[in-house]
C-alpha cells in the first residue's frame, strides 16, 4: 500500500509516513479525512531539501515571496526571493536530468524560462521603482521576458501538442520514475486518456499557469481568460481533491496555499489589464492612506500573498508541533500489550 512518504531525489520512501491506516478501518476518501489524520509525511529540519516534492513546496515559498516582495515594490526583497526562485529551479532542472527523467525535465526547462522571464520582467520594475534617477529599464526587460516567456510557452505546447499525443519520447525507466511518488490520486474521469496519473495533472497545471502569464505579460485579454479559468479550475480541484484524502494535509495545505497564489495572480492581472493599475503599490499596512489602499487591487494580492504564506507556515509550525505526539503514539501501538 503506497503511503506517499516524501522520500529522496532517488526514490519515493513508503516507509517514511506515520500513519497508514489498518484494513479495517475507515475508507481512503470522506470529508475533511486531509485533516482528520495525520500527516503521512514525516516532518524533519531538512523535509523541503530531500525529494522532488518537497523541494517543490519549497520552490512555492521563494516564488510567492517573489510575487510578494514584487506587488510591494521591495526591491532588495524581490532580487534575493527571485534569483533564488530562478536559482532553485535551475537544482531541480539539474535533478530530472541526472535521473534521465526526460518527461520531467522538459517541463522543470519550460518552468525555468518561464520563471526568468518573470524575474527580468520585476527586475525591469522594481529598478525604475528603486533607482528613478538612473535610465529606466522597464519596458526593455519587459519585452525581453516576454520573447522569453513565449519562448517557454511554446516549448510546453509543443509538448502537450506534438511530443505526448505521438509518443515521441522514449519510455522512462523505474528509476527515471521512483522518485515522483504516486499517492493513490488520479485527474479527473474525462482526462484519464491523455493525463494518466496525479503528477501529469500537477504538470498540465504549469500549461495552463504559463498561458496566464503569458498573457497577461503581452496584454492577451481574451487569452488570459480562458488560461486563467483553466489554471484556477485546476488549482481548486487540487484543494478539493486532496481534502477529502486520508494523510493528506501536508499536500493540501500547500495547495491552498498555490490556490491562493493563483487568486493573488489573477487579480493583480486584472487590475493591470483593465484598470492600468501599475502604480506605486500601497503600502501592507496603509496608516496614511487607507482608502486609497483598500480601492487598490495590488493591495489586496499582496495581502493574499500574505495569506498564502501564512498558511505555509501555520501547517509547519502545527506539523512540528504534532510530530513527537503523533510519534509517540505511534510507537505505543506498536508496543505488543501484556497478557
Amino acid at each position: 500500500k503506497d503511503s506517499g512518504g516524501y522520500g529522496t531525489f532517488e526514490e519515493a520512501d513508503p516507509a517514511n509516513v506515520y500513519y497508514e491506516a489498518p484494513e479495517d478501518e475507515e475508507p481512503d476518501t470522506y470529508c475533511c479525512a486531509a485533516w482528520r489524520t495525520p500527516p503521512s509525511e514525516k516532518w524533519s529540519p531538512t523535509w523541503n531539501f530531500t525529494s522532488f516534492k518537497a523541494s517543490e513546496w519549497f520552490h512555492l515559498y521563494l516564488w510567492m515571496m517573489k510575487d510578494l516582495a514584487w506587488s510591494q515594490n521591495w526591491y532588495f526583497i524581490g532580487m534575493i526571493f527571485g534569483a533564488s526562485a530562478v536559482a532553485w529551479s535551475l537544482y531541480l532542472l539539474y535533478q530530472t536530468i541526472k535521473l534521465k527523467n526526460h518527461v520531467e525535465a522538459w517541463h522543470y526547462l519550460g518552468q525555468f524560462l518561464w520563471l526568468a522571464s518573470l524575474f527580468w520582467w520585476m527586475w525591469g520594475e522594481l529598478h525604475d521603482a528603486q533607482y528613478p534617477e538612473e535610465e529606466d529599464i522597464y519596458d526593455n526587460h519587459k519585452l525581453q521576458g516576454g520573447i522569453v516567456i513565449l519562448i517557454a510557452f511554446s516549448w510546453m505546447s509543443i509538448f502537450y501538442f506534438v511530443v505526448k499525443p505521438f509518443n515521441l519520447l522514449p519510455p522512462l525507466s523505474e528509476d527515471a520514475l521512483n522518485p515522483f511518488e504516486e499517492n493513490g490520486m488520479k485527474p479527473p474521469f474525462f482526462l484519464r486518456s491523455f493525463i494518466l496519473s496525479w503528477r501529469q495533472y500537477e504538470n498540465l497545471h504549469i500549461l495552463f499557469w504559463l498561458g496566464k502569464d503569458t498573457a497577461w505579460m503581452h496584454d492577451w485579454v481574451i487569452m488570459w481568460w480562458i488560461f486563467s479559468a483553466l489554471t484556477t479550475l485546476l488549482a481548486a480541484d487540487f484543494v478539493v481533491t486532496t481534502s477529502f484524502r486520508r494523510g493528506m494535509a501536508v499536500n493540501h495545505a500547500h495547495y491552498i496555499a498555490q490556490a491562493l497564489w493563483v487568486l493573488a495572480n489573477l487579480i493583480w492581472a486584472f487590475s493591470e489589464l483593465y484598470f492600468g493599475e501599475n502604480e506605486v503599490p500601497q503600502p501592507l499596512i496603509p496608516i496614511q492612506h487607507p482608502v486609497v489602499a483598500l480601492s487598490s487591487l495590488r493591495w489586496w494580492t499582496s495581502w493574499i500573498l500574505v495569506l498564502g504564506l501564512v498558511t505555509a507556515l501555520v501547517l509547519n509550525i502545527v506539523w512540528v508541533l504534532v510530530a513527537p505526539a503523533i510519534s509517540q503514539s505511534q510507537a505505543s501501538s506498536e508496543r505488543p500489550h501484556r497478557r
